[in-house]
Formats: C-alpha cells, sequence, structure tokens
C-alpha cells in the first residue's frame, strides 16, 4: 500500500500544471505575453460601460451608486482592467468612468434630478489612483514572469542542449568501448611483439623466399590478430622482381589474378594500395594491397588483404597495415645489415613520419668527459632499464670529449622528454652521490617529424650544442 501511495506521489510531483488547471510540460506552455491590443480595448469597453449600466436596473434615481458613498460599479472597470492589462487600460476604464459620471451627472440634471454633484472630482482622483495602481502592480509582477519565463526557457534548451551532448557522448563511448575491444593492441604493442617473435626467426634464413615460406603462416595470423583482417594471402618477390604465388592464405584461399593492376601497382610503388585508388576493379581484385617494403624500397612480398569488415575499412586501419608491412620489410633487409645502424635506424622512422604522419623523438643525455670516463657504463646500463619495447640506444663521444647517450623513441611525442628525465634523475642522483644533478649533465630531445633528413640529425646529435633541442 504504502509502496502504491509513494508511486502515486512522485507521479503527481511529475507533473506540472499551471494555475488555470491546464497541465504544462515545458516553459513555452506558460502564457506570458497578454492578448492582442484590440481585445484588451474591447474588453475594456465593455467592463468600463457594461458594469456600471447594471445600476440602471437597480436604483434609476443613482444608477452609478455613488450616493451610497461609494462608486462601487465605476471601480469594477479601472481595478479588473488595470489588474489584467496594466496601466495603461485601467487608466482608459478609470477615463470612461469619469465620461459616464458626467453623462449621467449631466442626464439627471435635465430630468430636475441632482444627485451627487461635487464628488465627481473626488471620485474622479480616486478612480484613477485605482487604475494606475493596480495596473502598475500588474506591470510588475508581468516583468517578473517573463524574467521567469526567459529564465525557464533558457533552462529548457540548456537541459536539451545538455541531453543532446550526454547521448551523443554516450554513443561515442559505447562505439569507442567496442573499439578499445576489437583493438586490444596498440601500435606500439602491435610492433613490438613483431620485432620480438620474427626478428630472430627471420635473420636464421639466408634464402629469402625460404624465410617467406616457412613464416608466412605466422605472420599472417599476426597480422589478422592485429587488425580487422580476415582473409589475406603472402606473395613473395622473386629475384627478378616478379610476384610468385602465394606461400600461406589467412582464411580460406581463393582465386587470386597475380597480374591484377592493385597488385602490380603495389609491387611498382611500393606504397599501400587500395581500391579506393582505382575507379574500376574486377570481381576478384584485393581491397588492398600491403607491399613488405624495407628502407631502401625494396619490396620482400605483397600481402593481399582479399576481405576486411567493411566498417573498418579506413585510413587507420590501412595506416596499421602500411606501418606492419614496411616493419616485417625492415626485418627481412636486416638480416646482412648492421642491427646497431643509427643512421639506418633514423631513416626508417623518418619514412614512416614522411609517410604515415607518426612522429618519433630522440632524447639524449649528455654528460662531461670526467663524469663520462667514470661512470659510462653505469649511466648506459640506468637508460638500458628505462627503455621500452621499440626504443633503442647508443652510445656516442663527442669531439670536445664528452659522453652522449642518444635514446631513440619511435611513436612518442617531444613532450616523452619529461617523463624519461623524471625517471632517470633519481638513479643517476644515486649513482653521482649527490643530491642534485651535476653541473654540466643536459637532457635534450630532438622530434623526427620527416621534415629534417637523417644527415642533420645525426649532425645534430654529434654537435656540441644540439639545434632544434629542449633542454
Amino acid at each position: 500500500m504504502n509502496k502504491d501511495t509513494n508511486s502515486a506521489t512522485q507521479e503527481e510531483a511529475r507533473r506540472a500544471f499551471s494555475v488555470d488547471g491546464t497541465m504544462i510540460t515545458r516553459a513555452s506552455d506558460i502564457k506570458v505575453e497578454p492578448p492582442s491590443h484590440s481585445k484588451r480595448l474591447l474588453e475594456t469597453l465593455l467592463i468600463g460601460l457594461g458594469v456600471p449600466a447594471l445600476g440602471f436596473l437597480f436604483s434609476p434615481q443613482d444608477p452609478l451608486l455613488i450616493e451610497l458613498g461609494a462608486p462601487w460599479l465605476l471601480m469594477a472597470g479601472p481595478v479588473l482592467m488595470g489588474s489584467l492589462h496594466g496601466s495603461l487600460y485601467g487608466v482608459i476604464a478609470a477615463l470612461l468612468a469619469i465620461a459616464l459620471m458626467v453623462v449621467v451627472q449631466s442626464g439627471l440634471h435635465i430630468v430636475g434630478l441632482s444627485v451627487f454633484r461635487g464628488v465627481i472630482a473626488i471620485h474622479a482622483i480616486a478612480l484613477l489612483m485605482l487604475g494606475l495602481g493596480c495596473g502598475e502592480l500588474t506591470t510588475r509582477l508581468r516583468c517578473k514572469l517573463r524574467q521567469l519565463s526567459l529564465l525557464a526557457t533558457t533552462q529548457d534548451l540548456r537541459q536539451e542542449a545538455f541531453l543532446r551532448h550526454y547521448h551523443l557522448l554516450r554513443v561515442s563511448h559505447d562505439q569507442l568501448t567496442e573499439q578499445m575491444a576489437s583493438k586490444p593492441f596498440t601500435l606500439r604493442d602491435t610492433l613490438t611483439r613483431l620485432t620480438r617473435n620474427l626478428a630472430e626467426r627471420v635473420q636464421r634464413d639466408t634464402d629469402e623466399r625460404v624465410s617467406l615460406e616457412r613464416l608466412g603462416d605466422e605472420i599472417l595470423s599476426f597480422i589478422g590478430q592485429h587488425s580487422r583482417v580476415q582473409q589475406a594471402a603472402l606473395l613473395p618477390v622473386d629475384a627478378e622482381g616478379k610476384l610468385t604465388a602465394p606461400v600461406a592464405w589467412l582464411g580460406a584461399p581463393s582465386e587470386l589474378d597475380l597480374s591484377d593492376t592493385l597488385l602490380q601497382e603495389c609491387l611498382h610503388r611500393g606504397q599501400l594500395v587500395g581500391l579506393n585508388d582505382f575507379l574500376e576493379a574486377e570481381a576478384n581484385t584485393p581491397l588492398c594491397a600491403v607491399p613488405l617494403v624495407d628502407i631502401r624500397e625494396h619490396v620482400h612480398g605483397v600481402v593481399a588483404v582479399m576481405d576486411i569488415p567493411f566498417v573498418d575499412f579506413h585510413d587507420g586501419q590501412l595506416q596499421l597495415l602500411s606501418v606492419i608491412g614496411a616493419h616485417l620489410g625492415d626485418l627481412f633487409s636486416a638480416r646482412s645489415d648492421d642491427d646497431d645502424d643509427l643512421e639506418e635506424s633514423l631513416e626508417i622512422w623518418i619514412k614512416h613520419a614522411h609517410r604515415d604522419h607518426l612522429t618519433s623523438t630522440i632524447v639524449s643525455v649528455t654528460l662531461p668527459e670526467a663524469l663520462g670516463e667514470r661512470y659510462g657504463p653505469q649511466v648506459a646500463r640506468l637508460i638500458d632499464k628505462q627503455r621500452r619495447g621499440l626504443d633503442r640506444s647508443w652510445d656516442i663521444r663527442l669531439d670536445s670529449g664528452r659522453r652522449r647517450f642518444i635514446v631513440l623513441m619511435p611513436l612518442a611525442d617531444i613532450h616523452s622528454l619529461t617523463p624519461f628525465r623524471a625517471r632517470l634523475t633519481p638513479p643517476l642522483e644515486s649513482l653521482f652521490e649527490q643530491d642534485e644533478l651535476p653541473r654540466g649533465v643536459t637532457f635534450s630531445s630532438l622530434v623526427i617529424d620527416g621534415d629534417r633528413s637523417a644527415e642533420l640529425l645525426l649532425d645534430t646529435l654529434h654537435s656540441d650544442e644540439m639545434r632544434y633541442a629542449t633542454s
């Protein structure tokens, strides 16, 4: 019983009613503006003349009932019109009452009756004051009502905007949750796992095709796990630079024409090519072709993507596939190269910055000559502990004798220097047995945004004064 009563009370509280009993649900349902001018004037005439006319029915000798002490019938017009429509119509009703008194007195004087002589002026002033007073009060109340109505309307608009934004945010949050659930790996995680799982195994084989055949299924499985690709084929490139038959499939094998224009264009350009780059395509044309291209623009193979969900066929997914393909190409080209080459690493990430708009950062720690000679190996080990999966580090000696430790942070912005310095400063202070870093120990950073070449970055890194650096 109490539950039903509470529910009824809550339902009643949610309802809004105006004074006349009409249910309202928003501020616009409250009538604030008065009727039209013609309607208000008509009401003033009817009330101001009609009500006093009733006096002829009760007392023809004193139709306005003034002899009773107060002109009650004449007061109806100024009071009602002033209260309903404001001062102007209250004064108009008072003037009508005054005119009516003058007319009635003149008429009675003609027939020989003399009533309320000498009191017209007093009643006229009283009626005018009454009309003005009631009208002024109504005007003030109506002004406050307009202000409240404007405030309520503003609140309604803000509430509607808030509700729209809330629903948009809710939908966006749900979509973001779905995307995060479908993409459990970041680009950094993907490249780190790719390097960790395949780098050593790729370099074991001297024959590139053997390596692709042996690792083809694993490569496509990795791509399927870290992207939305559902069907794809891995096509090696022979010594003559031509595509050969697929060595591995992700999903069910299907018909694939090696002479397809999209595949040949990808092989020729060394870049990812998709259907959106062509006006026409055949039925069995892949949705996109991803080249395994290294820093020297040599294509080791092509991944032909045959099936991918329509909603995931966008620039972000294509960029991910392009970066994975380039990273695989660099892994295959690293079999005979120096893996610790600073210039080549810079060229790789300059290429990503220029082509895929992925910025990276170089962070350096420079020690004075004395500290470098004494603590160089210990500092190198501390820096190695701070490196993440894709980070690379080098130790170089400047012409001035100072020692500089360089850390390449792929996929990091210029602000990465601040947390890196915060993590490294306490162990350095402990190593140097000081409360703060010694004078001459500096932190600097360079951003790899594709605008500067590897040679220019190397010159900057080997110079005593690092231009484009922030300390």
